[in-house]
């Protein structure tokens, strides 16, 4: 199968593996990629295959990285010679997996409470007890780990059945992370915090047609200037572990890589917030370093400014239209399916 697969006309479906009748990564998956094929359809997208939070919502989860456990069908402990497999697997993943397996253990001791109300020398990170942690909670983290090791390798053979019958996987990546994560815990120097660890702004967007207060979604802003000293190294970890376990990635609020809607975290509402040029740019520019070809679309739905426009055609991503929003007086629309530009990805 050839490279990007965004360089050619096709058709697919959207469809989140938990609409499947058993919302399992279990013989349904298989069934599905047979129907799309018998259909002719070669894209299957799908939203985060995170682990969604108390409210369900994907775009606010305890990792970046990790797959959702509640997709997985109930297999038996590892035994001994899967060991070897699982040492590979976390040598691959050392990016996150540690942190990841170490923060919800720690999570289930805390009783869930937020990394930012654990005691001090855990919030903070201290080696000693950590590690003292580590050794005395290791049956719980092995099977985190375990859980995960079991998702990546039935991802990787749901992979392998759409490659063969002809079928890219399309997967899609929230732009921020939320702030009570592995991510942030692990790698708090990445992100607008505090003395105290605590956000100094948040995410969201300005008031709108939708909403008169607009919205204020909470997710800490990167530190992109000390991102950028160590030439993105975050970011580029989670775009190879994306394009791991997808053939095309959306970049959900693309627009955010032109420019954030930066809200004081001490604001109840989004409406006092400012525009603040980011360094999506340089990211972009960094991660064609590696992927000549980046198979990205951005989402660039709302008020898009010429800038975003600009910063999306540099890199040659395709866009996203929905003929929903098409049925207006406007004659420049560009849902209208007769503006629709060759790099476009249409929706209903």
């Amino acid at each position: 199968m050839q490279n990007n697969p965004l360089h050619q006309k096709r058709a697919g479906v959207l469809l989140h593996p938990t609409s499947l009748p058993s919302g399992k990564l279990d013989a349904d998956v298989d069934r599905w990629l047979d129907w799309m094929q018998d259909c002719g359809f070669s894209i299957w997208q799908m939203l985060p295959l995170v682990s969604p939070d108390h409210t369900g919502s994907p775009y606010q989860s305890n990792s970046a990285f990790a797959l959702n456990p509640d997709l997985l069908e109930l297999r038996p402990e590892p035994e001994k010679k899967d060991q070897a497999a699982i040492n590979i697997f976390i040598r691959e993943q050392l990016a996150w997996l540690p942190d990841y397996a170490l923060f919800v253990t720690l999570k289930q001791h805390f009783k869930q409470q937020p990394w930012s109300q654990w005691p001090e020398a855990y919030r903070n990170r201290h080696h000693k007890e950590l590690l003292q942690f580590r050794k005395q909670h290791a049956a719980e983290i092995e099977k985190i780990v375990w859980q995960q090791f079991q998702l990546h390798e039935r991802w990787s053979e749901i992979h392998q059945g759409a490659r063969d019958r002809g079928i890219y996987l399309f997967g899609d990546m929230p732009i921020f992370v939320a702030y009570d994560s592995a991510d942030v815990w692990a790698n708090s120097r990445q992100f607008l915090l505090d003395e105290n660890l605590q956000p100094t702004y948040v995410a969201g967007v300005p008031p709108d047609y939708f909403s008169e207060q607009g919205q204020r979604w909470g997710n800490p802003q990167y530190n992109w200037e000390v991102m950028q000293q160590d030439n993105f190294s975050w970011w580029q970890s989670r775009i190879r572990h994306m394009l791991q376990l997808f053939d095309i990635i959306r970049i959900d609020h693309f627009r955010g890589l032109e420019a954030c809607w930066m809200i004081p975290a001490e604001e109840e509402t989004a409406i006092n917030g400012f525009w603040q040029k980011t360094l999506g740019d340089e990211l972009l520019h960094a991660l064609q370093e590696h992927i000549a070809d980046l198979p990205i679309v951005a989402e660039d739905l709302g008020v898009i400014t010429p800038a975003v426009r600009a910063l999306r055609d540099k890199y040659e991503l395709p866009g996203m239209s929905v003929l929903q929003f098409a049925f207006d007086a406007f004659d420049d629309n560009p849902h209208k399916p007769k503006n629709f530009p060759p790099n476009r990805v249409a929706y209903t």
